[in-house]
């Protein structure tokens, strides 16, 4: 009797914008996939790439591993982190509204018969407000998926966590850097930091990232 042969899952770093993956790890299903993305990490150059995730690699150890290897994140914030997702949380409350720090931007799409609103309101923090490593700013996204006659279709918000400040990343880029998928299975996914045209004050890498980076 013939079996099948069992394919083992891999976790990749994605070039999103490309395509391209920068690497890939097999996944151990004892160790599992968070053990793997620090493998992973620890063997790229992250100089001047924003690494999105989903939230369940949302880890600060993974954080610093980004800031000690020059790259940056957006990480979401949900309650498997509940001390994280407290902190956060709370600098949303009412009696924290400080405007002169607060910065939003809506947007709409139409497609597929549906209407998508997203909007994201971004509070810089001040130095150690939220003790994560390299966290500079805070945002909380709200999605909201109507039909063409206005009926509800879905509706969403999270919190996130970026190691980018207003002066690299503002609200609208923000709300752009979430565009890109935060997939459900875990692959972390890399995106060249880039506002109105300009890169990063950081040393250009070299090897495969370097030659991204050109183009």
């Amino acid at each position: 009797m013939e079996t099948q042969a069992e394919i083992a899952p891999s976790l990749a770093v994605v070039r999103q914008r490309l395509g391209l993956t920068l690497a890939q790890q097999a996944v151990s299903r004892k160790s599992g996939e968070v053990r793997a993305l620090r493998s992973l990490f620890q063997a790229l150059t992250l100089t001047g790439l924003v690494v999105t995730m989903d939230a369940q690699f949302t880890q600060r150890d993974l954080a610093q591993t980004i800031c000690d290897r020059q790259g940056h994140y957006l990480m979401r914030v949900k309650e498997n982190q509940p001390t994280l997702w407290d902190e956060v949380e709370a600098l949303f409350a009412p009696q924290q509204d400080e405007r002169a720090r607060r910065e939003s931007t809506t947007t709409w799409e139409r497609g597929h018969g549906r209407i998508e609103e997203r909007t994201v309101v971004v509070i810089a923090l001040r130095p150690d407000e939220v003790p994560w490593p390299g966290a500079r700013q805070r945002f909380r996204l709200y999605t909201n998926v109507l039909t063409k006659q206005r009926q509800q279709v879905e509706e969403s918000w999270h919190y996130g966590i970026p190691r980018l400040g207003p002066e690299e990343a503002d609200a609208a880029r923000l709300l752009q850097l979430n565009r890109y998928p935060f997939t459900e299975v875990g692959a972390g996914e890399a995106e060249e930091l880039s506002r109105k045209g300009t890169r990063l004050p950081q040393s250009r890498p070299a090897g495969v990232q370097e030659e991204l980076a050109d183009d």
